[in-house]
Formats: structure tokens, C-alpha cells, sequence
């Protein structure tokens, strides 16, 4: 959602047995791109923990200081999330959002947090756990560190000084560790034979920042943002955002271990630096998963009862053992599988994920209060609405594909022969956008010439219209075919999933796109009846059910280049000329013709998301970006050739119906007759 206060962004990784969950952030500059990374690895860590529910994550772009207007945009946005709220979609806090933030959110969306787990009532309110529990998440962060490096006397530098980075430290401390350094947004405090932790501590504030006027005397002071590069010390665990350590400063890292005690602080291009050194990596969907369990464990009713937990200090303690077990067994089974298969610890982790994902499924849980179906949820995958520039943004570059767990679905050619070698994806992207904007067959043919030139009488616009909503009623599963079928690349279903809510109007009923081709049939005289009960040309059968099998059982690139990229790409020129054909023969008002101007894009439409320009415009980044292999370029290639072939025998089916048949040769061929048709077009 949009205002001109913030951009606020929710998207759900997936829904498991009916639930989701994931942390709210509230930073000027979160992302769209950020917020679908978090929400995945919200899935993945909370697989790895075992635990039969979903993972989700909400972004609010805000720099509103603190006060009323800060206020009344936690409001907007939780009025706007209380849909997904009631659905099963928890959001919890996160960076810059408070627990007082939280309720508020809460309170703006109808949302009772106390019904969230309503079969085992908690002994004490949400809130009041939550401050026996501030160090649940730095405690896993030292669990899973003390089990990939033994020993006492092992020295510790933390990027950051929150609540994760303190309770890391002071557990760390506990089990031997030496921290010999700390960095907060003013720089670095260290000491290299250890600082006194207790007086460090005492001097610093809740956000996470140390007063250096309260500290001893003795201790190394530095002022530069990134002095905890430097530092020297066994163990480096990155406790503040994301993207701490990349592909420019990777090389400074001291440490034998980096240890991810917040989400996603390591690139792609950081561990790739760091692996070539020798240096391991502990996921953060290992260590830093203390508050994602907890909640889940809440929201899916796995608390003990109250014979085993029936106060406040009985559950926090089963709380951190069951959190401490969980992280150390974990830990333990990734090092395993590490050194068995001979890959990183990282993609160990990850592997071992995705693995667990499909045994995490299980029934929805019981819940008070209405919800909708399963088929809804799903449809709010991606809720979002925000300015044309960002939706078209894809993943970071430091994003790599990741084709060794794609859908690999039929192929769709025998690849015996020998290839071309692979292009580059830009030049390949320009090669296919060529292709498509100069084929007859994908642009105006003879059917859309007559159309466009107003040689179509009333009777045959009528027919080509019922023809038309036989094929606007099946392009939304198209588009979720595609989506589905994209698995864990996470950007592709994020678009795909915008482009199925732009489809479905962004959910509103009477903005839905065969509701709009419906809007037009009735401008032109024909009812809903007709509509609805339209026998299909045998062609138009088969080009729904022919790229239905494109999208469905194909590779999801390859569903992309038939669905999407081909079939939109050319859209917005040609709705632009039949509307205005239109307007002019007819004289259709702006109502009538809203499904044209939808697909082309018009800024004066109360919903305008940039039409099917944006859409191809999407297609084509990901296509540059995945089809990056030989025989993926080829079988992508294919598959957007077959999906205008199949749009070339739709084409002629209405050019035959609606043209031929009614001009005075057709009866002469078909019958060997003379008499004369019913009019000629």
C-alpha cells in the first residue's frame, strides 16, 4: 500500500496448515526485494526448526520521527493488513517497530491478540512474555555458535549491540567466550583481552548504542562505521541489518567463523568470498531463529499445558531449553551434512530446508472468527501497492540463479543435438523482444486489421467479445500457474503474484479483468447470459488449453515465455488502436472501454498499474536473468514460439468466423452455391 506518508509492503512465503508468520520493519529505506527475502528465509528457518507453519515478513518504508503522524501510519497500515491478519497471517516486530507499535497496528486492524492461541492460554499477556524472553534470540545465536566451535577462551567481535547482539554476548560469555570487541552505529569499543561485558552493558541504552562517556578508561575507541572489520578475534557475529558483510569489504573479515545473528547479513557475493577463504558461514536460519519459534510455537498451539508450564517462569524456561536443544541439534545435523556432501555449511542449511518444507504442511489449526478460503489466502500471496518504478524491481544483483532447484516440469525439446553456445542473457532478452514486437502472428492480424479499421459490423464485435471473455476468464490461472511453478525463486513469484492481483483487479471484484471485458459486452448489447453461456470456436479451445499446458507442465521460464512475455508484450499497441476503432464506430465511453485502457496503462484510471508494458517489462528481467544456459534459452525460445502459433490458429478461428464466413465467396466454397451471404464485412 501507498500513501504519502510511507510504502508498506506484506508478503507471505507460504502458508502452512493455514498460518504464516513474520516480523513487521519499519525503516526509511526497506524494500519490496528485502521483504520478499525475509519472508523466505522466515520459511525456511522455521522448516529447519520443524514447525508446521508458514513463513511471511511486512516492510513499512517510513522516516516519520517518532509522533502523531508516525501513529497514524501504523494505523493506515494496519487497517490495510487486516485482511491478512484475520487470515492467518501474524505479524510480529521487527527492526523499528516497538511492541507499542505493534498494538497500535493491532488495534487499527481489529486484531485480538489474545485469541491467537485460544485452546492454551497463555499464564500472562503476549507483551509480558516477550520481556522474559528479550535474549531468546541471542540465545540460539550462542547455542548454534558453541557447537560449531568447541572450546573455551574462543575470542568474539559482535557487529551490533541490540537486543540480539547483547543476549549473544552475555550467553557467549557464560559458555567461555571472550568478546574483545563491539560495534554500534557510532563505531567500535574493544578491548583484546576481553571487555569488561557488565560495564559495557551498563552503559548502553535499549536501541543499542553505548554511551563511551560512561565506559572505563583503557578501552580502544574507534569512530569509523566499519572498524569491526578489523578487528582480531575468532568468532565474527553479525548482529545488526542486512547486507553487512559484500563483496567489497568481505575480505576484510579477521575471524575463523561469521556467525549470522541477524537476517540475511551475508551476500550471495560475501559468502562466495568468504568460502574461497576457508572461512565458514553459519546461516542465520540456523542460529537466528530464537523469536520466529516461539512465535510459531504460540501460534500453532505447541506450548506445554498448564500441568508443565502454569506460570510465567515455568514456560520462559521451557522457552530457551526448547529453543538452546533445537538450535544445537540443528547446528549439528547442517556441520554433518556439510562435511558428508562437501558443500558449505550455508548451502548444507539450505538444502536440509527445503527438504523439510513439504513435511511442514499439516491441517489449519482451530481459530475463532470468519475466514475465507484457502484459494483467497493464496490470492494474497503478494499485497502491496506502491509506485510503477519499484513494482517493476526484481532481486539484487548479488542474488545468483539458482537453477539447481528449479521445477525442471516436461521439456519441451529433445535436446540430442548440440546447442549454440548460451548468449548473453541482455542480448538474448533483445533478441526474443525483436522477435515477438515483428511476428504477424504475435501483433495485429488480418482479424484485429478489419477490427481496427471499423469493417467489423456490430454482430461480429459482439461475437469477437464473447470469444474474448472465454479467454479473459482463464488468463488469471495462467498467471498463477506461473507463479506456482516458480518454487523457491522467490522474485519470480513476487511478480508473477502482482501481476495475478493486478489481474484480479488488486482483489476488488468490479476491477477484475473479465469483469471489465464484461463491462464492454454489455456496451456493445450483449447480456450477461450470453456471455456466460458463449460456445467457444473450436480454436479458441485451443489456444486456452493449449497455453494452460505451457504454463502448467513446463519449466516456469519457459511458462514465463509463453504466458506473459510473448502474449503481453504486444497487448498495450493494439488495445490502444481497437479502443480507439471503437470509441469512433460505436461511440463507447470511457466505462465501457476500461479494459483496454487497464492493459495499456493510463495514469487517469483510479487503478493503474502500468498495463501489460510493465508486465513484459517484468518477463523480460527475469528471463535476462535465469535463462542464462544454453538449453534454457532454447527451450525459452520454444515455448514463446508455441505460444504464438497458438495465438496465430485463436486469430484465425475469429478471422473465420467472424469474417470469411460471411463474406459471399465463403458460401461458394464451403456449399458450391451462389446465393449470397448474410452481409459482407
Amino acid at each position: 500500500m501507498q500513501s504519502p506518508d510511507f510504502q508498506g509492503y506484506v508478503v507471505v512465503d507460504a502458508m502452512v496448515g493455514g498460518r504464516a508468520v513474520g516480523g513487521t520493519r519499519m525503516t526509511p529505506g526497506v524494500t519490496l526485494d528485502d521483504v520478499a527475502g525475509l519472508a523466505n528465509q522466515m520459511s525456511l528457518k522455521l522448516a529447519l526448526a520443524g514447525l508446521p507453519i508458514g513463513g511471511a515478513k511486512a516492510g513499512i518504508r517510513c522516516a516519520l520521527p517518532e509522533g502523531e503522524r508516525r501513529d497514524r501510519a501504523l494505523r493506515d497500515f494496519g487497517r490495510w493488513a487486516a485482511p491478512l491478519l484475520r487470515d492467518g497471517v501474524y505479524l510480529g516486530s521487527d527492526q523499528g517497530v516497538t511492541y507499542r507499535d505493534r498494538a497500535i497496528l493491532f488495534e487499527a486492524a481489529g486484531f485480538d491478540e489474545s485469541a491467537i492461541s485460544p485452546r492454551r492460554p497463555l499464564p500472562c499477556s503476549w507483551g509480558q512474555l516477550w520481556e522474559h524472553l528479550a535474549d531468546i534470540t541471542g540465545h540460539g545465536v550462542a547455542e548454534a555458535t558453541s557447537v560449531a566451535v568447541s572450546g573455551e577462551g574462543r575470542t568474539v567481535a559482535l557487529q551490533g549491540f541490540g537486543i540480539v547482539g547483547r543476549g549473544a554476548a552475555q550467553e557467549l560469555t557464560q559458555l567461555g567466550a571472550i568478546v574483545v570487541a563491539v560495534a554500534d552505529r557510532l563505531g567500535v569499543v574493544a578491548a583484546p583481552g576481553g571487555l569488561p561485558l557488565d560495564l559495557v552493558l551498563a552503559a548502553t541504552d535499549a536501541a543499542g548504542t553505548i554511551d563511551r562517556t560512561a565506559l572505563p578508561d583503557g578501552l580502544l575507541l574507534s569512530g569509523r562505521p566499519d572498524a569491526w572489520l578489523d578487528v582480531d578475534a575468532d568468532i565474527l557475529v553479525l548482529a545488526a541489518g542486512g547486507g553487512a558483510l559484500h563483496a567489497g569489504n568481505a575480505d576484510r573479515v579477521q575471524a575463523s567463523l561469521v556467525v549470522e545473528g541477524a537476517n540475511s547479513p551475508c551476500t550471495r557475493d560475501a559468502l562466495r568470498a568468504l568460502a574461497a577463504r576457508g572461512i565458514p558461514v553459519l546461516p542465520g536460519i540456523v542460529a537466528n531463529c530464537g523469536s520466529a519459534t516461539v512465535t510459531a510455537l504460540v501460534l500453532t498451539d505447541s506450548l506445554p499445558g498448564v500441568d508443565d508450564a502454569p506460570d510465567v517462569a515455568s514456560l520462559t524456561k521451557y522457552l530457551f531449553d526448547r529453543v538452546g536443544s533445537q538450535v544445537r541439534d540443528t547446528t549439528r545435523e547442517v556441520i554433518a551434512r556439510a562435511n558428508r556432501s562437501g558443500v558449505s555449511w550455508y548451502e548444507a542449511a539450505e538444502d536440509l530446508a527445503r527438504r523439510r518444507l513439504p513435511r511442514a504442511s499439516g491441517p489449519a489449526p482451530a481459530r475463532s472468527g470468519p475466514t475465507r478460503s484457502a484459494q483467497t489466502r493464496s490470492a494474497q500471496t503478494r499485497w502491496q501497492s506502491q509506485s510503477q518504478t519499484e513494482r517493476t524491481s526484481t532481486m539484487s544483483s548479488d542474488t545468483m540463479p539458482d537453477l539447481a532447484h528449479a521445477t525442471v516440469g516436461k521439456p519441451s525439446t529433445r535436446l540430442s543435438d548440440p546447442l549454440p553456445q548460451a548468449q548473453d542473457p541482455g542480448d538474448f532478452v533483445d533478441g526474443l523482444t525483436n522477435e515477438v514486437l515483428t511476428s504477424a502472428a504475435a501483433n495485429i492480424g488480418p482479424f484485429y486489421e478489419r477490427l481496427i479499421a471499423g469493417r467489423i459490423p456490430l454482430s461480429g464485435v459482439q461475437a469477437w467479445v464473447k470469444q474474448w471473455y472465454v479467454d479473459s476468464r482463464m488468463f488469471p490461472s495462467v498467471i498463477g500457474q506461473i507463479a506456482a511453478n516458480a518454487g523457491y525463486f522467490y522474485d519470480a513469484r513476487q511478480v508473477m503474484g502482482a501481476n495475478f492481483a493486478e489481474e484480479l483487479g488488486e482483489f476488488n471484484p468490479l476491477r477484475e479483468h473479465p469483469v471489465t471485458v464484461r463491462q464492454l459486452a454489455r456496451a456493445l448489447g450483449v447480456s450477461d447470459e450470453e456471455l456466460e453461456f458463449t460456445e467457444p470456436y473450436p480454436e479458441t479451445l485451443l489456444y486456452v488449453e493449449y497455453r494452460q499446458h505451457l504454463v502448467r507442465d513446463y519449466h516456469w521460464l519457459e511458462g514465463l515465455a509463453a504466458g506473459s512475455f510473448a502474449i503481453e508484450l504486444t497487448i498495450p499497441n493494439r488495445f490502444r488502436k481497437i479502443a480507439a476503432a471503437l470509441s469512433a464506430q460505436f461511440g463507447l465511453d470511457d466505462e465501457a472501454l476500461e479494459v483496454f485502457r487497464i492493459h495499456a496503462g493510463d495514469e487517469r484510471l483510479e487503478l493503474d498499474y502500468g498495463g501489460d508494458d510493465k508486465h513484459a517489462g517484468e518477463a523480460q528481467d527475469l528471463i535476462r536473468k535465469y535463462a542464462v544456459t544454453a538449453e534454457m534459452q532454447h527451450r525459452v525460445r520454444l515455448a514463446m514460439w508455441r505460444s504464438i502459433e497458438a495465438r496465430k490458429v485463436y486469430q484465425w478461428g475469429l478471422f473465420r468466423e467472424i469474417c470469411l464466413k460471411h463474406d459471399p465467396l465463403w458460401s461458394t466454397i464451403v456449399a458450391g452455391s451462389d446465393a449470397p451471404a448474410e452481409q459482407t464485412v
